[in-house]
């Protein structure tokens, strides 16, 4: 469970 990686997911999500 990394929290950056879901953090980076989640702006990935946004920007998008």
């Amino acid at each position: 469970m990394n929290l950056i990686n879901m953090l980076m997911i989640l702006v990935s999500s946004l920007l998008s």
